[in-house]
């Protein structure tokens, strides 16, 4: 049994990315900044999470915006009272994931019982997808939405503490700026990433993807 390849998606500046790895020594060759660094350390987040926990710069920097996207229609919807149907959909594509992809002898079988994909399965490739992801997007909806109202008050008081704002009861252009945390969700997040974010395991199937070496979300299989 050894490691065929992996997969790193969604990771800094790895939109997607497989390495093979050598059954017996793989190198990482590359000119500075092409990747090299940010492929070990997805090894590391993902592999050895407890000693080398996740943080919000792990998440592609283009996704960011779409993250701030979805904390700005949860306000409003909040702000409208209206009800959100809070899945995970609008995150799949942002979401930081390593797919790690096993050649499996019929002898070895034994050793990776708990992530069979079917039980017409006797060996060859096998896969297991991790995904950093919400735990509780409830939770996080409503401890952001909290966390930007008492932002908001904070900065009203200041406001009006200090006199900046106009004539019409707005903020004054003319005042000195200042922020006040969080200034949206990745901003929110950045501080509690980890206690909304964890890693969860899903098996991959080979015999369900269309192309055996792209890991295909129609192949998960939940498991932890």
């Amino acid at each position: 049994m050894h490691i065929q390849f992996v997969e790193v998606s969604n990771f800094r500046k790895l939109l997607a990315v497989r390495i093979d790895i050598s059954e017996e020594k793989t190198l990482f060759v590359g000119a500075n900044n092409s990747g090299k660094t940010s492929a070990m350390l997805a090894l590391r987040r993902f592999l050895t999470p407890r000693r080398c926990p996740f943080e919000l710069f792990d998440f592609t920097l283009s996704h960011w915006a779409p993250i701030n996207a979805i904390g700005e229609a949860w306000l409003k919807a909040k702000a409208a009272g209206e009800t959100l149907e809070l899945t995970l959909e609008p995150w799949l594509d942002l979401l930081p994931a390593l797919d790690l992809w096993l050649h499996v002898e019929p002898g070895e079988l034994h050793h990776v019982r708990d992530i069979i994909p079917t039980l017409d399965w006797a060996g060859g490739r096998i896969g297991v997808r991790l995904r950093f992801q919400p735990t509780d997007l409830q939770k996080l909806f409503r401890d952001y939405g909290q966390a930007a109202d008492a932002a908001e008050e904070l900065r009203k008081a200041a406001q009006a503490e200090t006199g900046d704002e106009g004539p019409d009861g707005g903020a004054d252009e003319k005042a000195v700026a200042f922020t006040v945390w969080p200034t949206n969700l990745s901003d929110f997040l950045s501080r509690q990433l980890n206690s909304y974010f964890a890693i969860r395991t899903f098996i991959l199937d080979p015999a369900r993807l269309t192309d055996p070496v792209q890991s295909q979300a129609s192949a998960l299989i939940y498991l932890t």
